[in-house]
């Protein structure tokens, strides 16, 4: 979830822009980049389950 700031995602060359309270989900192994395009501050919160135990 972003929080604050403007971020683009890109996902197989797909690019999304996420604003404040945007959220995403990235596939496990899915090739991905993030990048803050501007000068100001980004900030998210970032949620990965841990994997099921055997």
């Amino acid at each position: 979830m972003l929080l604050e700031g403007e971020m683009t995602v890109i996902i197989d060359g797909k690019e999304t822009v996420l604003r404040r309270m945007d959220s995403c989900t990235i596939a496990p192994g899915e090739v991905r980049k993030i990048e803050n395009r501007s000068n100001d501050t980004c900030k998210m919160l970032v949620v990965i389950p841990y994997p099921p135990e055997v």
